[in-house]
């Protein structure tokens, strides 16, 4: 009898932590990023997005999808812009985005390079 009541408080622990996973997934979100780059002199190496001491690879012109983020307010950072190379309508880089529980949260980022001047 002993035997099966172990069994049994082993198996409602084993369902708990695939409960408490299962729930951590479903809290989770994701970002995706769409880069496009327009002008003269593109940069052909593509981009670095940093965030939360994270770092991760971005094409010139393509989208990117970071999963199993925890929902926050993230400050990021786009860096590797050539010197020709701006980010929308201004010089900064850097910008904000929220993940929210169970969303995937599109962010579009439009880089301009401007032909670079021949000395």
């Amino acid at each position: 009898m002993l035997i099966i009541l172990l069994l049994i408080i082993a198996l409602l622990f084993s369902s708990c932590d695939k409960a408490t996973d299962a729930i951590e997934d479903i809290t989770r979100g994701s970002l995706e990023i769409t880069t496009e780059t327009s002008g003269e002199d593109i940069d052909e190496d593509g981009y670095t997005l940093v965030y939360d001491e994270q770092e991760v690879s971005l094409p010139v012109n393509g989208t990117t999808l970071i999963e199993d983020l925890s929902p926050n307010t993230y400050q990021a950072e786009l860096s590797g812009l050539a010197e020709n190379c701006t980010v929308g309508d201004s010089n900064s880089a850097e910008f904000e985005f929220i993940i929210l529980p169970n969303e995937t949260i599109p962010v579009e980022i439009a880089v301009n390079c401007t032909g670079q001047s021949q000395e």
